[in-house]
């Protein structure tokens, strides 16, 4: 996730990335993706936690930046 209130007013200022699989492939092929799928479910945790989610996720972080750097 990416804070930018002028450039993601769709999303309340988010702008979102969703990976899937075990290659961390990048998922959502519209502009669209975040504001139908994303925004949703953070909106519920706004008041706590500012829309982030506050559970580490078990992701391989090192083979993600090595996908996001192709």
């Amino acid at each position: 996730m990416v804070k930018d209130s002028k450039k993601y007013t769709d999303t309340e200022g988010w702008g979102f990335a969703k990976f899937s699989g075990n290659d961390l492939h990048p998922t959502g092929k519209t502009a669209s993706f975040a504001k139908e799928s994303c925004i949703a479910c953070h909106r519920q945790l706004a008041e706590k936690t500012g829309y982030l989610f506050d559970v580490p996720m078990k992701v391989n972080t090192e083979r993600l930046i090595k996908n996001l750097q192709k």
